[in-house]
């Protein structure tokens, strides 16, 4: 990442000073966007007050729609319980008469919604039973007066708006309902929106909680599905007033699909609300001109103070680049040229002192180049030298190596030839003796501590002699290994050394052909059998698995036991004379077939060996078991 350190004086003291004033224009910046955001603000809060004050006006007229229905309802004249309608006639129409209130039509109910007069009479209506209307339901369950959204009137299927009020009769409850029926169509609610005056294209819309217009200044929008239907749902159950900006992407469904202001202000006492809209453009039309003339003011001014900065950079840089110049060509390598002189004002004095850091570099560089040739002659001396050692060293390993592996090879040729001779002489003389024995204790009669039981008794250690000796054959040079290979080898081995002493053993193998090179073969199976009989003598298990799988040209050895544990590295560092033997002689008999030994453990955590050996070097497949 570029950091500042990494430009030039030049770009450091220009963008210093540009950062400096920039950070001027932006505290100015940040006073002219404040100024904005608070004239932004009173745009907004204005259109809200718009909303508010048409929502009191009409809270106010239903208000006395109500009260006038409600007095109405508690005339003495409107007695539902005396069975006489005549009454209730007259003072309908009397109150009809008035043209007081902008109600279409009156309409009495009895207790159980069914109409039992309207005003103007209406003969389709009378006897209907309005139950199932939610504002009735309501209006029972409460038994206070409620204004409906926008339902169909019956039977002509008219839009209309419904405020009923309960009728009390003489301290027996609730004995009927007075509904005063508006029909917003006809322009009762838009009467109030005339005297609201608006800037450019804005208009009003008073609307329920469906989101239908119920009276807007736009006589297109009257009785139509608003395209803010479930958000102004939302303000009106929580008599939330709000303001926003609305973008084409937040209209439900409606003509409108440019950015807006919207302002929205429930009612009080209906289930309406107030909303108040006009294009974004010409609600922040001010406020944006207002702003692009800052920007572009601001640009000016940066402009001029960006000019006026590298102007006063480059009356500062100029001597310095020029030092510099002399100066790089001094790092280049070339003392020769002298630097030049500035004058005595400190970049002529730092010209001075580079002059004599040149003379002092030319004088040590003279002198380091004796040096070097020196050097470089003792240098080339030691390498040749350390090539001569390299090379004995490397001989002397690979004579160590050979003798090694010659030594292993006689050995195991002494175990086989050992094994042979303990086979073919003393164990077919065992076999002889035990088998004389037997014939001659068929020739003797049986008698209690005779001489047939002794000759039991000799029998019986010969057989267990002859079982040593076998168990000794075995260990010098298994037969199996020269006749069946590694993996039965391996098999009867840990079976026979473990399964003895109760610990559970599993050989596992994978991609191994049927023989391996007989070196291969002999090594690996010693490197086993030491250790399983390290787990025999110290592991405490009561699980081992031993695998055997080849992975491309290399065979992978593993032995894992869940005994107690150690510390591979305790071991491996103890002194030879400890006795600890076991380990190190398995590492060297993989380093034989240049393969790779490690040993994973710790105290209580079980042990687990890993081999590697390569094979690409050696024969398999049908020449090894022609070789086997």
């Amino acid at each position: 990442m570029l950091q500042l350190g990494d430009l030039g004086l030049h770009w450091r003291i220009f963008l210093l000073s540009g950062v400096v004033l920039l950070a001027i224009l932006c505290i100015f910046g940040l006073l002219c966007l404040s100024a904005l955001q608070e004239s932004t603000r009173r745009s907004l809060v204005q259109h809200l007050v718009i909303a508010k004050l048409v929502a009191d006006n009409i809270d106010t007229e239903v208000t006395a729609v109500l009260e006038m229905l409600t007095q109405v309802a508690g005339h003495q004249a409107l007695d539902l319980e005396d069975g006489d309608l005549e009454p209730e006639k007259r003072l309908l129409q009397e109150v009809q008469s008035q043209a007081t209130m902008r109600t279409y039509r009156l309409i009495l109910m009895d207790n159980q919604a069914t109409v039992l007069w309207s005003e103007p009479l209406d003969l389709a209506i009378l006897g209907l039973n309005l139950m199932d209307r939610p504002d009735i339901q309501e209006v029972r369950r409460t038994g206070r007066a409620t204004v409906s959204d926008v339902v169909l009137s019956r039977p002509s299927g008219a839009p209309v708006i419904h405020l009923t009020v309960p009728v009390w009769g003489r301290g027996t409850g609730m004995t009927g309902l007075l509904t005063g029926e508006i029909e917003p169509q006809y322009g009762s609610f838009s009467a109030f929106l005339r005297p609201v005056r608006l800037s450019g294209t804005a208009h009003i819309e008073v609307m329920d909680r469906q989101g239908f217009v119920l009276a807007s200044t736009e006589a297109s929008l009257l009785l139509q599905k608003g395209d803010h239907a479930s958000r102004f749902a939302e303000l009106i159950e929580g008599r939330q007033p709000a303001v926003r900006g609305c973008h084409g992407g937040c209209h439900e469904a409606s003509p409108y699909r440019t950015d807006e202001v919207l302002a929205f202000a429930p009612l009080s006492t209906a289930p309406w609300g107030v909303a108040v809209r006009q294009p974004e453009a010409e609600v922040l039309a001010p406020t944006r001109q207002l702003q692009r003339q800052l920007v572009l003011a601001g640009a000016a001014i940066l402009i001029a103070a960006l000019l006026i900065a590298w102007f006063l950079t480059e009356q500062i840089v100029r001597p310095v680049r020029s030092l510099m110049d002399a100066v790089s060509v001094i790092a280049s390598g070339n003392l020769n040229i002298p630097v030049p002189s500035y004058g005595t004002d400190e970049v002529g004095r730092l010209a001075q002192a580079f002059e004599e850091m040149r003379i002092r570099l030319k004088d040590s560089v003279q002198a380091m180049e004796r040096l070097n040739v020196g050097l470089e002659q003792r240098v080339q001396e030691r390498t040749r030298q350390l090539a001569t050692l390299y090379e004995e060293l490397r001989r002397k390993e690979e004579m160590r190596t050979g003798l090694l592996g010659k030594l292993v090879s006689a050995q195991e040729d002494e175990r086989r030839r050992i094994a042979r001779e303990l086979h073919d002489e003393v164990g077919q003389s065992l076999t002889s003796v035990i088998m004389n024995i037997a014939a001659v204790e068929q020739t003797l009669p049986d008698e209690p501590g005779g001489t047939k039981a002794r000759l039991e008794t000799i029998r019986a250690v010969a057989a267990q002699a002859l079982r040593d000796l076998r168990t000794l054959i075995f260990n010098l040079r298994p037969e199996v290994l020269d006749d069946l290979g590694l993996v039965q080898a391996v098999r009867g081995h840990a079976k026979e050394r473990l399964e003895d002493i109760g610990i559970c053993v599993r050989v596992q193998v994978n991609g191994l052909p049927q023989r391996l090179p007989p070196e291969i073969e002999t090594m690996v199976f010693r490197m086993l059998q030491e250790a399983i009989a390290n787990i025999r003598r110290h592991a405490q298990a009561t699980e081992v698995r031993i695998g055997l799988q080849r992975i491309g040209s290399r065979l992978l050895v593993t032995v894992e036991d869940n005994g107690i544990g150690f510390d591979p590295q305790a071991v491996l560092q103890a002194p030879r004379d400890s006795r600890r033997w076991g380990i190190r002689s398995m590492a060297e008999r993989v380093a034989l077939l240049n393969g790779r030994f490690n040993v994973y453990s710790q105290p209580g955590h079980g042990t687990r060996l890993e081999v590697e050996i390569p094979l690409e070097h050696w024969p398999e497949g049908e020449e090894v078991a022609r070789r086997a």
